[in-house]
């Protein structure tokens, strides 16, 4: 099997006997028959491990006559500049098309007359090609204006906790009803013909359907059913990953405590939140994972301290720590 090996920190294989072949090129995965001749070909035995720098294919293959197990550790997958501009590119082309007609002008009606690689050695200064370039360049330069680094790098995160595994050793909450969200393609091609990226859709869509889930939640009076803190006096930490996203009017919090431990067979999941609650979240996402308690989280009124927790908690994003001892000055007398 040849793929591509995204390394930083040394490969610790765990494996007898193990024989490997290195090619210096750098690729996703790619036929074997388009492979050159390896650089290097050795044998590992148990406790050794190869480092690779990112991107080196290699080939495993056990020796016929023994069984033998190996792990591959990567870091920084998705995560370099080329990955980031893959977010923020399409949100900046998008908002350029929308607020600057220079980039809904037509092309040139005769570009196919001077533009592809049987026309590319013409270099003259003044050629349609020359003018092509030139206003090209133009347009490019001017798209800086419409990125926003930030939404971008939002999206980014909001890749990464999708793609993780659920927090190690903290039960699983119970799995909310999701529906399925139909054809991706047919998604990402509304959202081209209607405006507006197809992954800012997707999660408007699931945050409508988690607040109709919270107000079906909701007492007579209008308060949130308690079944996890149950006072401000409970000490809680934050587990696992979560993100805190702004969207519309509100504040979304993204987390990875129902992932499942197979690769995105769990969809998405959020919490949603009025906006004022921002401060609030942040205080709860930025602890670090050190208990807290409950009455230590900003807000005006302990009812909404309550009510934060318990929406995070039913989550999964907190679990509580430590119960309140209730003693009365009644009983103790």
């Amino acid at each position: 099997l040849y793929f591509s090996v995204t390394i930083l920190l040394h490969v610790t294989v765990f494996y007898i006997g193990k024989n490997y072949k290195t090619h210096m090129i750098i690729a996703e995965d790619i036929p074997e028959d388009v492979l050159p001749e390896p650089m290097m070909e050795l044998t590992l035995c148990q406790g050794d491990f190869l480092y690779f720098p990112r991107g080196i294919i290699h080939q495993a293959s056990a020796i016929p006559t023994m069984t033998s197990m190996h792990a591959t550790l990567s870091t920084t997958q998705r995560w370099t500049w080329r990955d980031f501009f893959d977010k923020a590119l399409p949100l900046a082309l998008e908002r350029a098309f929308q607020r600057d007609i220079r980039f809904r002008r037509a092309l040139p009606r005769a570009a196919l007359d001077f533009m592809g690689i049987v026309h590319s050695t013409d270099d003259s200064l003044d050629s349609p090609r020359s003018k092509f370039f030139n206003h090209m360049s133009t347009l490019v330069s001017m798209l800086p204006q419409y990125m926003s680094p930030d939404e971008s790098m939002d999206e980014m995160g909001l890749q990464y906790i999708v793609d993780s595994l659920p927090p190690f050793g903290v039960p699983t909450p119970p799995e909310p009803d999701v529906e399925p969200e139909g054809d991706d393609e047919q998604q990402a091609s509304d959202a081209k013909q209607h405006g507006g990226s197809a992954a800012a859709k997707k999660r408007r869509k699931k945050k409508e359907k988690e607040q109709q889930r919270q107000q079906q939640q909701q007492q007579p009076h209008g308060k949130i059913k308690l079944s996890g803190p149950t006072s401000v006096n409970n000490v809680v930490r934050y587990v696992g990953i979560a993100r805190l996203v702004f969207e519309e009017e509100m504040a979304a919090v993204y987390h990875n405590a129902r992932n499942s431990r197979c690769y995105r067979l769990a969809p998405q999941q959020f919490v949603a939140f009025p906006a004022d609650d921002a401060d609030a979240i942040q205080f709860v996402l930025r602890s670090k994972h050190v208990p807290f308690r409950i009455a230590d989280i900003p807000s005006v009124h302990d009812v909404d301290k309550l009510q934060i927790a318990q929406s995070l908690h039913s989550a999964g994003v907190i679990v509580v720590e430590q119960t309140p001892s209730w003693t009365s000055s009644a009983s103790s007398s």
